[in-house]
């Protein structure tokens, strides 16, 4: 790949692909936190903690590739900033879906 040091090209369909994740992921929580009452809480067992701590370090990491994407500051190696802030957008990504299949299937 022939890598310019500009990522703009990578920088639209990356936010826009987290905004859609990220306002999902915030609606299942959303919607599992209303369902809760006094008698049967929304956090119960161990199962519903794990699939909410791994959507909240899910969360947590799209924030921070935004910010990266976002940040106007200049990098002396812009491809290394590039391929750093893409391992951790498919990092999110993955444990976004792991917490999804776990909430499906347990």
């Amino acid at each position: 790949m022939n890598f310019t040091g500009d990522i703009k090209d990578f920088r639209q369909p990356m936010i826009t692909s987290l905004g859609i994740m990220m306002g999902f992921i915030l609606n299942f929580l959303a919607g599992w936190a209303i369902e809760g009452t006094p008698e049967h809480p929304a956090l119960e067992s161990l199962s519903d903690w794990v699939i909410v701590l791994t959507l909240l370090i899910s969360l947590i990491c799209m924030l921070i590739v935004v910010y990266r994407l976002l940040s106007n500051k200049t990098y002396d190696d812009a491809q290394a900033m590039y391929y750093t802030t893409l391992k951790l957008y498919m990092f999110s990504i993955c444990v976004a879906f792991l917490g999804i299949i776990f909430a499906l299937f347990i």
